[in-house]
């Protein structure tokens, strides 16, 4: 039996490396799109082996998958939960850096083909219903709406934040806004 201390993600586990996987997965994708990272890049800013990628994964498609599958669960859950697009308001990093991730990913061609349920969508769609839109079509095409200015917002917020004369450090009073207006879409939509 060996002194050596065992490695830290053989402590971790699976679940838990899997898990700072794919954050730091999101993390890079948000920085930098999944076609201008590596494996290894994930991997050292995981503070894990990059065979882990492979071996929990498959491949980097397959951590791609997984990021995506995290973010819309992510995201539904926190939609499902009554708190509507009030996760653009914290000063959390995470759902800004979830946001842009998906975004960068869809932008890169990187989103899996096979996908074939948008949890995200269903959750959004019902949201928009519950403010009042009754018909199915247009509350998912309304909360396709929302999200889209709600992804646009954090793929170019620097950019928009610069244009529009304000500074970064007002992002989060930005993101109040931005989610009324998220708001004042559906709401109108439902006077009509």
């Amino acid at each position: 039996m060996s002194d050596e201390p065992v490695p830290e993600v053989r402590q971790r586990g699976r679940a838990a490396s899997e898990r700072v996987l794919i954050e730091a997965a999101m993390a890079c994708f948000a920085e930098f799109g999944p076609n201008d990272v590596s494996v290894r890049a994930i991997a050292e800013r995981a503070g894990v082996n990059h065979g882990l990628v492979h071996h929990y994964f498959g491949s980097k498609a397959g951590l791609v998958e997984a990021v995506v599958r995290d973010v819309q669960e992510y995201f539904a859950e926190s939609l499902a939960s009554g708190g509507g697009v009030s996760f653009m308001t914290t000063e959390d990093p995470r759902p800004h850096i979830a946001m842009r991730a998906m975004a960068r990913i869809i932008v890169d061609g990187a989103m899996p083909t096979q996908q074939v349920e948008f949890p995200v969508m269903a959750a959004a769609a019902e949201v928009v219903q519950n403010l009042g839109v009754q018909d199915v079509e247009q509350s998912r095409l309304l909360a396709a709406q929302v999200l889209a200015m709600l992804m646009g917002w954090s793929l170019f917020e620097p950019f928009l934040v610069a244009a529009i004369g304000r500074n970064l450090d007002e992002a989060t009073e930005l993101r109040t806004q931005l989610s009324a207006s998220a708001r004042s879409m559906v709401t109108a939509s439902v006077n009509r």
